[in-house]
């Protein structure tokens, strides 16, 4: 009997601990918003604008570049991420597999609490590394992951996408990265046809985004001199770099505090938040309308 109460007591101590490390943690995402928070979520609505973020995992995304779409333009921004990161390393733990992937589907979340985007998730599976896109779409079942990037498509109706990574990359880079890029080629051609996963239009409709876009860097090039003398005369660029009086920060620091936020795979980042930081776009004859996106620093 004094066994049993024991144990109670001692289950209801480590409850009540876990509850108020769970309140402090996310006090911040309590606090009601103050008048410059809402007169920012008032101009949002006023923006119809939508942009899908695509990628491989937690972590892969592009955090300057949702902030600057989610804060700076006040676009819907959503962040597609295949898989929850089961199959990543934990710096900080010894969770695993999928209680792995419970941790970063929860930092996923508070990175976007942080640079105002959302975030959604397909069904594919983190299995850890793999060498060619094939392998993945393989283990994946690729119908079954289409149909989840078709749905969140027409879900979401982006009026651009956005890939990571680049599809004609299989056998160079991790196999998620390139097949993320592959799928979303794929669905951005099938999501508009009432043909392709037609049990789906019982709850969405057809949607066909205007374009997709790469956003590559300097490392797609092999180097940053070779990217000096990449051809840039279809190229524009955009200042992401710019500062929000209401908040206080720079596009740059929301973005970095967003990343920081992946703790279990980046631990102890130290960017520099004074950087200036540009968007650049170029056109290119991967598939018809795509473009690539690229981030670089300007000294």
């Amino acid at each position: 009997m004094k066994v049993q109460r024991s144990v109670f007591v001692s289950l209801c101590f480590i409850g009540t601990a876990l509850l108020l490390y769970g309140q402090d943690a996310d006090l911040y995402y309590q606090r009601p918003p103050d008048a410059a928070t809402i007169y920012q979520q008032m101009e949002k609505l006023q923006t119809l604008g939508t942009v899908m973020y695509m990628a491989a995992h937690p972590d892969d995304e592009n955090t300057r570049l949702i902030s600057w779409f989610s804060r700076q333009r006040k676009v819907h921004t959503v962040y597609l991420s295949l898989t929850r990161g089961d199959g990543g390393q934990n710096l900080i733990g010894t969770e695993i597999s999928e209680l792995l992937g419970v941790l970063r589907t929860q930092e996923l979340l508070a990175a976007r609490r942080t640079d105002g985007g959302e975030q959604w998730f397909t069904r594919a599976n983190d299995f850890g590394y793999s060498k060619n896109a094939e392998e993945t779409l393989a283990i994946w079942n690729k119908e079954k992951v289409l149909a989840d990037v078709v749905y969140a498509i027409r879900k979401f109706r982006p009026e651009i996408i956005i890939n990571r990574f680049d599809a004609n990359s299989s056998g160079e880079t991790h196999g998620h990265h390139t097949a993320s890029a592959m799928l979303s080629l794929e669905a951005y051609r099938l999501a508009g046809d009432p043909r392709a996963f037609p049990e789906q239009l019982t709850e969405v409709a057809p949607w066909q985004p205007k374009r997709v876009f790469f956003n590559t860097s300097w490392w797609f090039y092999g180097s940053k001199e070779a990217f000096d003398q990449a051809d840039k005369s279809r190229m524009v660029h955009v200042d992401i770099g710019v500062y929000e009086p209401w908040s206080g920060y720079s596009n740059s620091e929301i973005a970095s505090i967003s990343r920081s936020q992946h703790r279990c795979r980046v631990s102890d980042l130290n960017w520099p938040v004074a950087t200036v930081w540009n968007i650049w776009i170029c056109w290119k004859e991967i598939c018809p309308g795509m473009i690539m996106i690229r981030w670089m620093v300007l000294t």
